[in-house]
């Protein structure tokens, strides 16, 4: 539901509706061409009663549409990672829910160990691999139309996720070296080497690399699987709590119209581009921004909706840690699994504790922390809604639930 429906509805439902990201673009950035192209593609070939009713207001029947289009491609893509993981090691049942699990970004697992703990670094290589679809809907079916650049190197949410991750395995491998010279970062446990020798500590080095490299990439698909190399990583890097970091990815997201939750990323770069526009009016009044009509659509209105998104979704985290703080539980478990629900990334529940408090703080008080187990009824319908408001979007439920839209 959350992956291979998602990515059905999204391009089926709303995109003619413009929500769920698709709002970002119109006619001005030739968008409406490029769907209209896309539709006539997958049109070509009917009868002409049945060509109006495909292209009408007939939902079903685009689902079934976009569905035969979508299916092959997603079912391909999960056999081969599950013919692939086989092949490096795990298990058939264990690799095709984690082939699953990817393909949806819904991080679900046999066990709640590493992906790597069974396959190793090959079988977490694979997995990111697999990742990178949900970081731009353009290899989907119908993603030419959220297409912001001509060329797949100058995609601005590919540009932004591989600087996000660079940035984050950055930060963690150069953190200990500028504690040694402040005395702030202690390792949180002693990260032992391969071997004692110039060799062990660069493969200890390259591990806490990677396994920064393979969260973030995850977290940001909003997935949610740490790498095996994670608490070698921590480690290295002397964070005892690095779950805000972790948050702030999933908050970002994934691609529009992908299977990932969270803002999603080409909103971030829209609100990015409007940010730099305006310093650079700041320095020179008088300037004009060019870079083509797309990039004026998404630094212009598309920011504009993006800042109304970003400020539903803000709104939405609060109202849902209000509501959840109504049992016994702490401020910063609350947001934590508010978070974690509106992002749909469960795992930032469950394998990251903020603080201490952290683990005895939720469902009742003083009941130690069982997962989302461990919740009261209450919070756990709560936080049920908010994971189907944070999976089809805030504004795409207000927007299905308008009168306007039940006529169209």
């Amino acid at each position: 539901m959350g992956g291979l429906f998602i990515l059905v509805a999204a391009i089926a439902v709303m995109a003619p509706m413009r929500v769920g990201g698709f709002e970002l673009m119109d006619r001005s950035a030739g968008a409406d061409e490029r769907f209209g192209r896309i539709e006539g593609t997958a049109r070509s070939g009917q009868a002409a009663g049945g060509d109006h009713a495909l292209h009408g207001g007939s939902g079903a029947l685009r689902l079934i549409r976009w569905g035969q289009a979508t299916a092959p491609l997603y079912a391909g893509l999960t056999g081969a990672l599950w013919l692939l993981l086989m092949i490096a090691g795990k298990p058939s049942l264990d690799a095709l829910v984690t082939a699953m699990g990817t393909l949806s970004t819904s991080g679900i697992t046999m066990t709640g160990s590493p992906v790597g703990a069974v396959g190793g670094t090959g079988a977490e290589a694979l997995v990111a691999l697999f990742l990178l679809p949900a970081l731009t809907r353009r290899s989907w079916p119908g993603g030419a139309e959220l297409a912001a650049s001509a060329r797949l190197r100058d995609d601005p949410e590919l540009r932004m996720s591989a600087g996000l991750v660079l940035l984050v395995t950055l930060v963690l491998f150069a953190r200990p070296f500028a504690g040694a010279f402040s005395g702030t970062a202690q390792p949180v446990s002693t990260p032992a080497p391969v071997a004692d020798t110039l060799t062990g500590g660069l493969a200890r080095a390259a591990a806490a690399a990677w396994g920064s490299a393979f969260t973030a990439l995850s977290f940001l698909t909003t997935t949610g699987w740490t790498s095996i190399d994670w608490d070698g990583a921590r480690a290295w890097a002397g964070l005892s709590a690095p779950g805000l970091m972790l948050a702030g990815l999933a908050i970002m997201g994934g691609g529009i119209a992908t299977t990932a939750g969270g803002v999603k990323l080409l909103r971030v770069f829209a609100l990015g581009l409007h940010a730099r526009r305006e310093l650079e009016k700041i320095v020179h009044p008088a300037s004009i921004g060019g870079g083509g009509p797309i990039t004026r659509r998404l630094r212009g209105s598309g920011a504009y909706l993006a800042f109304v998104f970003f400020m539903v979704f803000a709104m939405s985290i609060a109202a849902v840690i209000a509501l959840v703080s109504l049992r016994p539980v702490a401020f910063e478990t609350a947001t934590m699994l508010s978070v974690a629900a509106l992002t749909n990334t469960g795992q930032l529940a469950e394998a990251i504790p903020l603080i201490p408090a952290f683990q005895g703080s939720a469902g009742i008080a003083g009941a130690p922390w069982a997962g989302w187990a461990g919740l009261s009824a209450s919070g756990k319908a709560v936080l049920a809604a908010a994971m189907v408001a944070g999976r089809l979007e805030t504004l795409a439920i207000l927007a299905l639930l308008s009168p306007g839209a039940w006529r169209r």
